[in-house]
């Protein structure tokens, strides 16, 4: 896996990236909330031997994909933003970018956010959000989720990283 990030080149250079190689983990999971908690926490152990530079949790990996209507019921949301800030307590110095619902707390739009959280030293270092937000065939995310603006990026390793989430590639 390449880590891509852009330099200080001119816009002439045919190649005005450079890239850099890390160790990374890509996981899957088969999601079934709330047991969903114990598997990343089992899947992150592993992912450290041999030792990984970053570990990628799936798309809302903490509530399974879709939740669709779970999203409404009273505590599911609560819950969710609860376990992962208990799996950011546990992560150490490889970060795990772990997808969850985030409530949307700006007062405006729909009530949640599909979001990853980069995970590092015990905390949330960076919340990233879902820009595009798929409503074709069985997709029905514009529902339940209020769209970001723009992506976030975050320096690791050394690189500038950009952090998206599916159909924001």
């Amino acid at each position: 896996m390449q880590v891509v990030s852009h330099t200080d080149r001119p816009h002439s250079d045919p190649f005005p990236f450079v890239c850099t190689l890390v160790s990374l983990k890509l996981t899957r999971l088969s999601a079934i909330f709330p047991a969903i908690p114990a598997g990343l926490l089992t899947l992150y152990g592993t992912l450290r031997r041999p030792r990984a530079e970053l570990a990628v949790f799936p798309e809302l990996a903490v509530s399974g994909y879709p939740p669709r209507d779970l999203l409404f019921k009273r505590r599911f949301v609560t819950d969710v933003e609860s376990t992962l800030a208990e799996i950011a307590s546990v992560v150490g110095e490889v970060p795990a970018l772990v997808g969850f619902v985030e409530t949307n707390t700006s007062g405006h739009g729909r009530p949640f956010s599909n979001a990853a959280a980069w995970c590092e030293r015990g905390e949330v270092r960076l919340i990233a959000r879902k820009c595009l937000l798929p409503t074709y065939d069985v997709f029905d995310e514009d529902r339940y989720f209020e769209p970001a603006p723009e992506p976030r990026t975050i320096e690791f390793a050394g690189q500038r990283i950009g952090l998206t989430i599916c159909e924001d590639i």
